[in-house]
């Protein structure tokens, strides 16, 4: 039974890595693409056909337009992003920790106008849409009551004289994820990321 039990872990280990790298090999084919375009090199222009009658081809080439200004404008807002983190990452834990307290403040001064606005955007009933906004002000105080321990050098036992485990800012994220909790999803990943 017991080789049985760890047979069905191995099997079921290989599915999740198979797939988790079948899912993110297009990720990483973008992603690179996006680096090679922010440094120059490289080109991710897509090309629809444009054949056939005149409404296909001004619909084609209205398309090609649209996808190269997206494309442009989000290695705008990427560059952007890169440089706001070398701004953000060289101030002081305690101004993040005061920029983290305003924003929970403000979660909690504007529940009501933040929530309706959920409501309105989703269909989403008010009363959900309140326990989300106050669900983001407690992660808020969570993480201004527990940063200084998560960010404290962590000893780690190893053959050298002393090892730590420091954790550092490393640079812009992407977030994909549903939309189900418009506030909850950002809250979750911006949080502890701006700490």
């Amino acid at each position: 039974m017991y080789v049985l039990g760890i047979i069905i872990l191995i099997v079921t280990l290989l599915v999740v890595f198979f797939a988790t790298v079948k899912l993110i090999r297009p990720i990483l084919v973008v992603v690179n693409a996006l680096k090679d375009i922010a440094q120059g090199e490289g080109d991710l222009t897509v090309r629809l056909p444009l054949h056939g009658n005149d409404e296909i081809t001004h619909l084609s080439n209205y398309f090609n337009q649209t996808i190269t200004k997206m494309l442009e404008k989000s290695l705008t807002i990427v560059s952007e992003m890169e440089s706001a983190y070398h701004t953000w990452r060289m101030q002081s834990l305690a101004l993040r920790k005061e920029t983290i307290s305003r924003i929970k403040k403000k979660l909690l001064s504007h529940t009501e106008e933040y929530a309706k606005a959920i409501t309105t955007d989703m269909n989403k009933p008010l009363a959900q849409s309140i326990a989300e906004v106050k669900k983001c002000a407690t992660l808020c105080d969570y993480y201004l009551t527990h940063i200084d321990d998560f960010l404290r050098p962590q000893p780690l036992q190893s053959s050298w004289t002393e090892s730590y485990v420091i954790l550092e800012p490393l640079g812009v994220l992407l977030g994909v994820m549903p939309w189900n909790f418009p506030f909850w999803q950002v809250f979750r990943v911006a949080i502890p990321n701006l700490l």
